[in-house]
């Protein structure tokens, strides 16, 4: 024993013991080859053809898939590539509330001047953009063009942004999305 001579008292852990504790995260087991062809589609998408693209990932409720995911997000940000998870929930059912958590993370990352270049149009649905403690537009009816002009708008932001600042977005709970923030996405 190594305590006795050394004449410590080290606490030796058993890793594979800690594994198995609740508190702390666990390994993903039997995914290796998931996050595999997960990460090279994304590198497929990002250098060789840049046609949007889509996964889903289902699942029954306790399969793993958000655990999945989290290890699947750790694995694209260590290769380098900015990974954005949203989670949806009831609460978060409003007019472009998925758009609006996502610039949330996009903006503390990206150049000044491609925020002033899209801001009446950011800050329209995020009005603390510009420090203002307006009312943001999705609380207002919009008429249908102004809609369609914010929905193009918001999409070519990011778009542009993307195509700089390369990201993968993640969402939890796709089912609780809304049609504005679809409706972005799908531009």
């Amino acid at each position: 024993e190594i305590n006795q001579k050394l004449g410590r008292n080290y606490c030796i852990i058993d890793k594979k013991i800690m594994e198995k504790l609740a508190r702390y995260d666990t390994s993903i087991v039997s995914r290796g080859q998931q996050i595999k062809d997960i990460i090279s589609n994304v590198r497929r998408y990002l250098y060789e053809n840049k046609l949007p693209k889509a996964s889903i990932i289902k699942g029954g409720e306790g399969t793993g898939k958000s655990r999945f995911l989290k290890g699947a997000a750790l694995r694209l940000e260590q290769e380098g590539m900015n990974v954005f998870i949203n989670t949806l929930t009831e609460e978060s059912f409003y007019s472009f509330s998925l758009i609006i958590m996502l610039m949330r993370e996009i903006i503390k990352n990206i150049d000044k001047g491609l925020i002033d270049r899209y801001l009446s149009d950011i800050s329209s649905i995020m009005p603390e953009v510009t420090g203002s403690a307006s009312t943001p537009i999705y609380d207002s009816v919009l008429k249908q063009e102004d809609k369609v002009r914010l929905t193009y708008r918001l999409g070519n932001f990011l778009m542009e942004t993307s195509v700089r600042y390369p990201f993968i977005i993640a969402v939890r709970n796709f089912d609780w999305i809304d049609e504005d923030s679809l409706a972005v996405l799908n531009y």
